[in-house]
């Protein structure tokens, strides 16, 4: 396996846990369970009793958090410092950033950028069309 990359469309989130979810589920699509990093997080989503679901086409999981906001900071935070510690360089590409500014958590984007700038091994790539 190459180095993993994760892509991420936010258009449709609404919130910090709308962001959780769809990384999440960007991230297991990503890395396969039977990979060392990919059973980390299997057992993190696991640990955390995460609705986890499979799309009935494609197979695809699908992961839900039902959190608090000051939770859902927590759980992207843990979830990217997990990333982080993976032996490859880890790319995530957010399409759609700009989305994060119409949340009702305000700040996202520095409290986002504040994470960012503490990962040694995960690179990230931010696109929108606005």
């Amino acid at each position: 396996m190459g180095n993993p990359t994760i892509y991420i469309d936010i258009l449709s989130t609404e919130n910090l846990n709308d962001l959780l979810n769809s990384l999440s589920t960007a991230i297991l699509k990503t890395l396969p369970e039977k990979t060392k990093i990919g059973q980390k997080i299997w057992d993190f989503f696991k640990s955390l009793h995460v609705t986890l679901s499979y799309d009935p086409l494609s197979g695809e999981p699908n992961v839900s958090f039902n959190l608090k906001q000051n939770e859902s900071k927590t759980q992207i935070r843990n979830l990217l410092n997990m990333l982080d510690q993976h032996h490859k360089p880890v790319l995530i590409a957010i399409d759609e950033f700009q989305q994060i500014t119409s949340y009702p958590e305000k700040g996202t984007d520095a409290y986002l950028r504040t994470i960012v700038q503490q990962l040694k091994n995960v690179v990230f790539i931010f696109s929108g069309s606005q």
